[in-house]
């Protein structure tokens, strides 16, 4: 009986997505997350060339994608949960 209950409820707050309006656009707030994620990552690799923690970071490839999915799931939490 519970999932005739929990069926239609989840299928109707499926499109709950909050989602946030530029220039008369509506965009889902993960991607405006994800790019905000990106543009953190290009202002940190900066710091980590400088500072010298680039060397010790092993395979950039994956430790920089890595960091801006952080970055993006850290805004995503802190703004929208």
């Amino acid at each position: 009986m519970r999932r005739w209950v929990v069926l239609p409820a989840g299928l109707a707050l499926g499109g709950c997505d909050p989602t946030i309006n530029v220039y008369g656009a509506l965009f889902p707030a993960w991607v405006l997350c994800l790019i905000a994620g990106g543009v953190g990552v290009l202002a940190l690799r900066p710091m980590f060339a400088r500072s010298g923690l680039e060397r010790h970071m092993a395979p950039l490839l994956i430790v920089y994608p890595a960091l801006g999915i952080l970055i993006a799931c850290l805004l995503w939490l802190g703004l929208f949960r």
